[in-house]
């Protein structure tokens, strides 16, 4: 829905491209939404999306990390220690490698417009692919307090975000 929402009311508010992007990464949760709805908006948008939007789940790292070290010093759960592979977000590992691999100059400048293009589609591809699985009789089956909240509660995280911006910037 956020694709959907968020590019007509950022050109209704008369949004730049990087106001955009920042109130995008900030008040949109699913990462491939963040990006899809940024690449809706325009390619500063994307890119600019993207970068606060990973950088917010990057912090999630030294939260997890403290996580479970506190729970490391209490003992071992009955199901017996943590697997860090299990608690690390991989693709934020993966986004650092890429960031360090193209600041490095590793990858031809060349190569950037191609690679902007392809994982413009692929993020289409991912959007595509999750919209298709989703059943409407499950979300219905849910019940309306469940979404009503989820609804109040998007349209909360997207104002406290304008509005914090707002002030900021």
């Amino acid at each position: 829905m956020a694709v959907l929402v968020f590019p007509p009311l950022g050109h209704l508010m008369q949004m730049t491209q990087s106001t955009f992007g920042t109130w995008a990464g900030t008040a949109i949760n699913d990462t491939s939404s963040v990006v899809a709805a940024g690449f809706a908006y325009g390619r500063e948008a994307a890119n600019q999306a993207t970068i606060v939007k990973l950088t917010r789940a990057t912090l999630i790292l030294p939260l997890v990390a403290a996580i479970a070290l506190a729970r490391m010093r209490v003992g071992p759960t009955r199901s017996g220690p943590i697997a860090w592979q299990r608690i690390v977000p991989w693709f934020i590992v993966w986004f650092l490698v890429a960031a360090i691999v193209n600041g490095l100059g590793v990858i031809p400048a060349a190569w950037h417009g191609p690679i902007g293009a392809l994982s413009g589609f692929l993020i289409a591809a991912a959007m595509a692919a999750i919209g298709l699985q989703t059943e409407m009789r499950h979300l219905l089956r849910t019940g309306l307090r469940p979404l009503a909240l989820g609804f109040v509660l998007w349209i909360a995280v997207a104002g406290a975000s304008l509005l914090v911006q707002r002030a900021v910037g």
